[in-house]
């Protein structure tokens, strides 16, 4: 038997005050938010009715790798 999975994600303004609302509405987290300093976001994941994760991600800065290299 084969599994397949799929992933849908979001990108918001300000993520602290959108998982703040979704935790008012009682939307369950599996991961509060965290910087990803590597790759210039703050992430969270979320549960939708299903158990499916959905990824909500905020641009905080471009990535570490592209400040080096300035074009």
């Amino acid at each position: 038997m084969s599994f397949r999975t799929s992933t849908i994600g979001f990108t918001v303004s300000e993520l602290d005050k959108t998982y703040r609302e979704l935790k008012a509405k009682n939307v369950r987290f599996v991961m509060e938010p965290k910087m990803r300093e590597q790759e210039g976001i703050k992430l969270a994941v979320c549960l939708d009715p299903d158990g499916l994760e959905i990824s909500i991600s905020e641009t905080v800065k471009p990535p570490l790798e592209a400040e080096a290299h300035p074009s």
